[in-house]
């Protein structure tokens, strides 16, 4: 089984996009079928053995549509004629507003008298006249909106009736019983003048055109985060050969090229800088506010902006796997696939059309059978074809999924998928590892507690011994020492419990507890201390000279600024926080208590193999997240309901691995980011159910009162005309609902904005 994406063409509403899905479900060897009206995109995941490309060009383009590879379009091309089109359809709009709007004054105009003049009485005397020059402007209007008759038809045809083919049935009833009307004045009978239906035509398709010019518009901004990351990937690199410089394109740059990044350009490739300090604006791809200072063997990211220095700098990553392009294709893919409320919209507006069609022949029928008039029966069932809008119904979930992932990307925060977006709206329980995730990941000293000498020279003479150390701790201790020279000589690292050396002269024994004991150091004018420094959790290096014992060290991983703040507002949103680690319990409890975890939330000592258990007993009682960086964390971050990876510079190859397994990856590594990312998914899901309310709502009450329900019962009749512009509305305000996302700041850890 394989999972790939294609681009599909000709897909006006969500009638279209629900038809293509439904073909595509129902083909042999497909397992899987998501199609996205806004960005054009089907995702398919089926047998290759069964089913190939010509296979689903033919199934999609007998439905009535076209299909392509993405790799087959040239991105550059297809801009260029996207803009070409919203040129050319422009052009048709402006033709068709002139043409309807005298169309609309000579048969509506004494409607709006504050606004429009007196029709002149020569139309009145000449009924021929004022009826053939409506009926050839509405003729221009219906030819601009030819697209819609031609689509509407081939949809008819292959048997999935859509928005356009709603419109074009309502515009061309109007035209023919307006061309009836037309030769009926000919012969003579002027009262035919009040069953010209030229305006509801011409002013319909008009409103239908604005409506769709404007709503194309706002869908390509729903986009534009997605084109800001495509366009920080340069053109062109500066690459070092021979001394040289020479100009080559980005795009080929392999890993081991030396590159020169002068201020102010972009940098073209992942890549370690060799030479030189400068400072990195990351805002676009982490949401890092503050340039990033960068100095020989410092990581930085393709697509980045170098501030104010020329470095030289190796490349690590080709183009295609590059920290840019995988957070491209993590956007792609979160707009690509469908949340889970949008799969109830899509059923709905695949057998809205034909429902609609039934509407509006049942109202036709009823009215003729109630005694109305032909021509009020007429004006209802074209009202009920125009006023219905499926649109709006396929386009409330995907507006708000794509500008709400593209404004997370914006602040450093990936979803994979609309469902990630949909399942962090709900979680009520995180859990976090914390080695790493709610600590630093790096120990550092926090006591020092000397029993013969000044504090600061046992430091000193400890810190002497450990210099060549490997061990975490070991590195602390020598971070806090002060600088001062001894003379170190018979160094002998001793795995697992410390170190031994000559220091001054003086043989000195720095290490574990059982290190001390088996040396036969006499450890009880340690006993109160060493006990207190196990109870808070941290870990204790004994350091003794000469067969005495002169200090105690304590370190302990440094916990993340931000934690204890995040733990209040998540409990504050009704999240419960865990805290979940391989460490033992004191050191776990100490950290939790330091970041505001109640103890009964602890859960310590648990092996890597039984973290995804854990997560998986927690998940039966409350939807439960994830929040992990490294390889042990990978199958909870599975288990859980949402897996949130911390990315970011130092975190290394684990948190690749975690991020593979995750559905949200925070890009700064900043655990303030959790927060962003639940605000973000809320405000996401409020949106979508504003506008799926706006769609249901609107086709509820219009389609109803535009049948002449209302009218029945004492009320009003919808005109076709304000029907139309109804229509137009109705997805214009779900579009523009969505991009109120584009601008939403979520409330920082101290709760400002």
């Amino acid at each position: 089984m394989v999972e790939r994406i294609y681009l599909v063409s000709g897909m006006t509403c969500a009638a279209c996009s629900a038809r293509v899905q439904r073909v595509m479900s129902r083909t042999a060897g497909v397992s899987r079928c998501e199609v996205n009206l806004l960005t054009g995109k089907m995702t398919l995941g089926y047998d290759e053995t069964a089913l190939d490309f010509d296979g689903i060009r033919a199934v999609i383009e007998k439905a009535g549509y076209g299909v392509a590879e993405p790799e087959q379009v040239d991105p550059r091309r297809a801009e260029a004629e996207e803009e070409a089109e919203q040129r050319a359809a422009r052009r048709r709009l402006w033709i068709s507003v002139a043409s309807a709007a005298p169309v609309f004054y000579l048969n509506l105009g004494h409607m709006i008298p504050w606004i429009t003049p007196p029709v002149p009485g020569f139309f009145h005397t000449y009924p021929i006249i004022n009826a053939l020059i409506q009926l050839i402007l509405a003729s221009v209007v219906l030819w601009c909106g030819r697209g819609f008759f031609i689509r509407g038809y081939k949809a008819l045809a292959s048997k999935s009736p859509n928005m356009d083919t709603l419109v074009a049935l309502g515009a061309a009833a109007a035209m023919l019983e307006s061309v009836y009307a037309v030769v009926m004045i000919a012969l003579g009978h002027s009262e035919y003048i009040h069953r010209l239906y030229c305006e509801s035509a011409a002013v319909v398709i008009t409103l239908v055109m604005v409506g769709r010019y404007l709503e194309e518009r706002a869908k390509r901004r729903t986009g534009d985060a997605l084109r800001a990351l495509e366009a920080l990937r340069p053109n062109t690199a500066h690459v070092l050969r021979d001394g040289e410089t020479y100009d080559v394109d980005a795009a080929l740059l392999m890993p081991e090229d030396e590159i020169l990044i002068r201020p102010g350009e972009s940098v073209p490739a992942d890549a370690v800088v060799v030479e030189g300090h400068t400072g990195i604006d990351e805002s676009m791809l982490t949401g890092e506010s503050m340039p990033v200072e960068k100095s020989p063997g410092s990581e930085i990211i393709g697509g980045s902006l170098n501030m104010d220095g020329a470095i030289r700098a190796r490349v690590t990553a080709e183009a295609g796997k590059s920290v840019l392009s995988r957070i491209i294709h993590l956007v792609e893919d979160a707009q690509t696939r469908q949340a889970p409320v949008a799969r109830m919209a899509d059923k709905v507006a695949g057998i809205f059309v034909p429902a609609v069609m039934g509407i509006a022949a049942l109202a036709l029928l009823l009215w003729l059978i109630a005694g109305q008039t032909v021509d009020f029966a007429i004006n209802v069932a074209i009202g009920v074809l125009v006023v219905a809008c499926p649109c709006a119904l396929g386009l409330a979930t995907p507006a708000s999924v794509m500008t709400g992932t593209g404004r997370a990307a914006s602040l450093g925060v990936l979803y994979k998928s609309g469902e990630a977006l949909e399942r962090l709206a709900g979680i009520r329980t995180i859990v976090f590892d914390k080695t790493g995730t709610l600590t630093l990941g790096r120990p550092v000293l926090t006591d020092t507690v000397a029993y013969s000498m000044e504090a600061a020279e046992a430091l000193s003479l400890c810190a002497a011994a450990e210099t060549r150390s490997e061990h975490p701790v070991g590195r602390a201790i020598c971070a806090a020492a002060p600088d001062a020279a001894h003379e170190v000589t018979d160094f002998t690292a001793l795995p697992g419990r410390g170190v031994e050396a000559m220091v001054d002269g003086a043989p000195l024994l720095a290490g574990t507890r059982s290190l001390m004991t088996e040396r036969g150091i006499d450890l009880a004018v340690a006993a109160a201390d060493e006990a207190r420094l196990y109870a808070e959790g941290k870990t204790v290096v004994y350091a003794a000279r000469n067969g005495q014992l002169f200090a105690l060290f304590a370190a302990a991983d440094e916990l993340r600024p931000d934690s204890a703040a995040l733990i209040r507002r998540l409990d504050a949103m009704g999240i419960q926080s865990y805290l979940l680690t391989g460490d033992h319990a004191m050191a776990a409890r100490a950290a939790a208590a330091a970041c505001g975890i109640p103890e009964e939330r602890v859960i310590a000592g648990v092996l890597p193999g039984k973290k995804a258990e854990t997560v998986a007993e927690l998940r039966k009682s409350a939807p439960t997240a994830m929040v992990g960086d490294g390889i042990n964390d990978a199958p909870a971050l599975t288990e859980a309901d949402i897996g949130i990876a911390v990315s970011g510079e130092g975190h290394g190859r684990a948190a690749d691995i975690a991020v593979d397994a995750a559905d949200v990856v925070l890009m700064r590594g900043e655990l303030a980011q959790v927060y962003d990312a639940v605000q973000l998914s809320r405000a996401a899901m409020r949106n979508i159910r504003q506008n799926l309310f706006w769609a249901f709502a609107y086709n509820t009450v219009c389609i109803p009162a535009a049948a002449g329900v209302f009218y029945a019962l004492g009320g009003g009749l919808l005109n076709p005309v304000w029907a139309g512009a109804a229509m137009a509305m109705s997805s214009i305000c779900v579009v523009s609902n969505a991009l109120r996302l584009r601008w939403y700041r979520p409330k920082k850890l101290d709760g400002t904005k």
